[in-house]
């Protein structure tokens, strides 16, 4: 065999060798990370869901309670004006108001109004935290 042919076998050999090892030791890290991303997809996948099915209850619970944002405070404006009728009657009658049952339904009617309007507080204040 000529010198040439050795030195050409022996240089490319050892190329063909290094390169697989190469190519191997790629090949394992591409691996690797195509696992990693694969992992991460589910989880983003999984966090996606969840957070489309929030988005559609919160939408939807918007759309039933967002347009009575005032509700409480027109409750509250109406029981005023049956408190004064109230109020008003009782004295043409000589009744005491607070003794009777109109008077207590209407304070319950008013701490209603402002478990009512507490609710919409704690809810705007949820929606208001998301992402912080």
């Amino acid at each position: 065999m000529s010198t040439e042919k050795i030195v050409m076998n022996a240089l490319f050999g050892k190329t063909e060798l290094k390169s697989t090892k190469v190519e191997l030791g790629v090949t394992q890290d591409i691996d690797a990370t195509l696992k990693q991303v694969s992992a991460y997809l589910d989880k983003v996948n999984k966090a996606d869901s969840k957070i489309q099915k929030l988005a559609t209850d919160l939408n939807a619970t918007y759309k039933e309670f967002g347009v009575n944002i005032n509700y409480p405070k027109n409750i509250i404006k109406r029981l005023d004006g049956y408190n004064t009728q109230l109020q008003k009657l009782s004295t043409e009658l000589g009744v005491d108001a607070k003794a009777t049952t109109a008077y207590k339904a209407i304070l319950d009617a008013y701490e209603f109004a402002d478990q009512v309007n507490d609710s919409f507080m704690n809810m705007k204040a949820a929606i208001s935290s998301i992402g912080k």
